[in-house]
């Protein structure tokens, strides 16, 4: 069929271009299409980045915040070993402090020291200490306060004998009820650094340890030499204040660099402290414009073609939303794991063992059940460290987490909680039954050999606190700390042994 020219003598210019007027009046549709398109997957994009920033912050520093805690009452628990054995026995002070030390590694502890009730250092790991005092300072004079007897956490000082920077974390002796003295184990700073350098979270970021009146103690990235950690104070922060919430977020510029952050904050649980992790708006926006600049090339590309260009044009948006949806779940769930596992054993971390043992108290208390929690202690592990070197130690902590792993059930959870410190989590077990597995994983751990570097095999032992929930539990934490309990008695009574709870023995 032919269309015929309207009957006028001259026809009009829209009928003779009007091929030409339908496929510009149609790619200018698909165009305008396209760029709506584009402009909607953009914003949504922006706001999936933001949504994924923000849950990458929440988990670094929920996994932080458990690592340090874990850490603190670590030394908490130390210090208030150590003073109740000097009170008992001033002559085995020395020989319980050095092995106390050991356990928690020289890799964090700078020194530990005893004053009298003047200031006046009477004992020091770092050698004699006569005539130096402390009284001046921050650490000493807290505990004064007849009131006061908790743990203490110093900012940033240089040691008087040690003279390296630490962070103080001391606690009053007491006798017969009066105060003699003060017990200080100091720590280094670069011990955090370290942790918190081993993060992904760009050129720009930064991850940081406070406490909750603004002092800084640590930072892993780089700081100004101008930076005084020994006075420097945040201020106008969320997470400021004993009434803080215990998690958040916020947009800042950052006192000591100046640059634009977004901050995820988590407090550690049980101490004035107070992890933040920052990632760097500028890295962000750059990475957010590079995936615009893509999608608006290819619209720029695919514009001036007809309507074929439609589908052209949806493919390559939609193989674009792809790529970037593909990569930003890829990254989403190598952080998720990250924050979930140990990098060099593969368990899960402290973290996850928490929130797991938490899932195993409800589900108990709901179907009238039970579960255990078995903790480990690799003995005297800072000893191969010192004697083998860090790598050695590596190799030790990846063979004790394989030999577990073979030892469990499928439904058990085995997990690093820190340092050379491992839990089982064990549900719907008996005392004994749970007793009985864990002397399993001890005969399996000393049965190990790991290659030293002198071509020599490497021993090791571990020591191990039993216990199970019981009628008087309010929380999944009262059974891991029973756990703890036996496993000191254990670590006292000889090592390389189970011990369980005396509650339930």
């Amino acid at each position: 069929m032919r269309f015929r020219e309207p009957s006028s003598g001259h026809p009009g210019l829209f009928w003779r271009y009007r091929h030409l007027v339908a496929a510009a009046a149609l790619t200018l549709v698909i165009v305008g299409g396209m760029i709506g398109a584009a402009i909607v997957i953009a914003q949504l994009r922006r706001d999936a980045a933001d949504t994924l920033m923000r849950t990458t912050l929440a988990n670094i520093a929920i996994a932080l915040s458990e690592s340090v805690g874990g850490l603190v009452k670590s030394i908490d628990i130390t210090l208030i070993s150590l003073s109740r054995h000097y009170d008992e026995s001033e002559e085995h002070f020395a020989e319980e402090a050095t092995a106390l030390i050991k356990e928690l590694g020289r890799d964090l502890v700078v020194q530990l020291s005893l004053t009298d009730r003047d200031g006046q250092i009477i004992y020091s790991t770092q050698g004699p200490a006569s005539g130096v005092s402390i009284r001046d300072r921050e650490h000493f004079k807290v505990h004064l306060d007849p009131a006061r007897d908790d743990l203490y956490i110093s900012r940033q000082v240089i040691g008087r004998v040690s003279g390296k920077a630490s962070i103080q974390f001391s606690r009053k002796i007491t006798r017969h009820g009066e105060f003699v003295g003060v017990i200080v184990l100091s720590v280094s700073p670069d011990y955090f650094v370290r942790l918190f350098g081993k993060l992904d979270i760009g050129d720009e970021g930064a991850v940081s340890l406070f406490r909750q009146d603004g002092a800084m103690l640590a930072r892993g990235s780089y700081v100004p030499s101008q930076v005084d950690m020994a006075t420097f104070t945040i201020r106008d922060r969320p997470f400021l204040g004993p009434e803080a919430p215990v998690s958040g977020f916020y947009d800042t510029n950052s006192q000591i660099d100046g640059l634009r952050r977004t901050g995820g904050f988590r407090r550690v649980d049980g101490f004035p402290l107070v992890v933040v992790a920052l990632l760097s708006q500028r890295e962000f926006e750059t990475d957010l414009q590079r995936h615009v600049v893509e999608l608006w090339t290819a619209i720029g590309i695919l514009g001036p073609l007809t309507a074929l260009a439609l589908l052209g044009g949806g493919v390559v948006a939609f193989r674009i939303e792809s790529r970037l949806n593909a990569a930003m779940a890829t990254r989403e769930a190598m952080l998720v794991h990250a924050a979930a596992t140990d990098p060099l054993t593969g368990l899960p971390n402290r973290l996850t063992f928490s929130r797991r043992m938490t899932e195993a108290f409800e589900r108990a208390r709901r179907l009238q059940s039970t579960f255990g929690i078995v903790a480990i202690d690799l003995d005297h592990f800072k000893a191969i460290n010192d004697g083998y070197g860090h790598k050695a130690g590596d190799d030790v902590l990846i063979a004790v987490a394989t030999a577990l792993s073979r030892e469990v059930r499928a439904s058990d959870l085995c997990a690093r909680l820190g340092g050379e410190e491992l839990a089982i989590l064990l549900p719907g077990v008996t005392l004994n039954a749970a007793c009985g597995l864990a002397e399993r994983v001890r005969a399996a751990i000393a049965r190990l050999e790991i290659p030293g570097p002198d071509g020599h095999p490497i021993m090791v032992t571990a020591s191990f606190g039993v216990a199970v929930l019981n009628e008087e539990d309010r929380n999944p934490g009262q059974v891991l700390d029973r756990a703890d309990r036996a496993l000191y008695r254990a670590k006292h009574a000889g090592r390389d042994r189970v011990l369980a709870d005396l509650a339930e023995a």
